[in-house]
């Protein structure tokens, strides 16, 4: 009898273990995409500025426009533009992403600032 318990108990410990692993490699997932998916968007929305013609105002459509393709379907997004520079270019944008099948929430911002390369 001693042997069933531990061998149920040691079924369900191992179980619980695969469900959390499994449980962390799609936040994992989830939050890689979303970061990769925000990055690139950053960056062609930054190389796209000057063939735009983009102000404060409709910067943060362009970049919309770009990312809404590439990330989950199963997370409610919110976008905020937090800084915008035209000379030099600078674009802040924050990204809150809140899972709609689970309890977790990804807060994620970044900054991308033109280089001018000066040759002497």
């Amino acid at each position: 009898m001693k042997g069933v318990v531990f061998s149920a108990t040691f079924f369900i410990l191992i179980f619980v273990v695969f469900l959390s692993l499994s449980s962390y490699t799609y936040f994992d997932h989830n939050r890689q995409v979303m970061n990769e998916a925000f990055k690139k968007s950053l960056i062609e929305t930054a190389k796209n500025y000057e063939s735009a013609n983009y102000n404060i105002d409709n910067v943060l459509d362009y970049f919309l426009a770009d990312i809404s393709s590439s990330l989950p379907d199963d997370f409610i997004y919110d976008f905020k533009l937090l800084g915008f520079s035209e000379d030099p270019l600078l674009i802040r944008i924050e990204l809150a992403a809140v899972s709609k099948k689970s309890a977790y929430t990804f807060i994620m911002e970044e900054t991308i600032i033109q280089k001018e390369v000066i040759s002497r």
